[in-house]
C-alpha cells in the first residue's frame, strides 16, 4: 500500500515528472521508430491495486500514463496488464514477492506471461 499511495502522485497529469517522462518517451519512440522496432509499453499494477481491484479510482496512474502515451506518442503502443490479474483479488500477495508490491514473484511472471500469450501481445 505505502509504495503506491507513494508513487499514484508521479502520475497525476499535473505533475512535471510526468510530462518529463513523456518526453523521453517521445524521444525513445522517435528512434525506434526510425529503426523500424515497435515500441510497446506494459503497464503492470501495484499488489495494492489488485487487492482493491473494484475501487473506481485505483486505477488512475495506468489511466492517466495510458491517455498522456496515446496523446503525446503516435508510433507506439501501450498495453494495460490489471487484466492479467483480476481473477486474484483475495491471492494478490502470491503474485508479488514477499513484502513487496511491486515485483511479481515466480507466479506473477507466471500468469503475466499466460496474459501477453492469450492476448498475443
Amino acid at each position: 500500500q505505502d509504495y503506491y499511495l507513494y508513487d499514484s502522485k508521479f502520475y497525476n497529469p499535473q505533475y512535471s515528472l510526468l510530462n518529463e517522462s513523456m518526453k523521453d518517451l517521445k524521444m525513445i519512440s522517435e528512434i525506434c521508430d526510425s529503426l523500424n522496432i515497435s515500441l510497446e509499453l506494459f503497464l503492470l499494477p501495484y499488489e495494492y491495486q489488485i487487492r482493491n481491484f473494484n475501487t473506481d479510482t485505483i486505477f488512475s496512474p495506468q489511466n492517466n500514463l495510458n491517455l498522456k502515451f496515446k496523446n503525446d506518442i503516435k508510433n507506439g503502443k501501450i498495453i494495460d496488464c490489471r487484466g492479467a490479474f483480476a481473477e486474484y483479488v483475495d491471492e494478490s500477495p502470491k503474485l508479488y514477492l514477499y513484502g513487496d508490491g511491486i515485483h511479481l514473484s515466480e507466479k506473477g511472471h507466471k500468469e503475466m506471461a499466460a496474459f501477453i500469450i492469450r492476448k498475443n501481445f
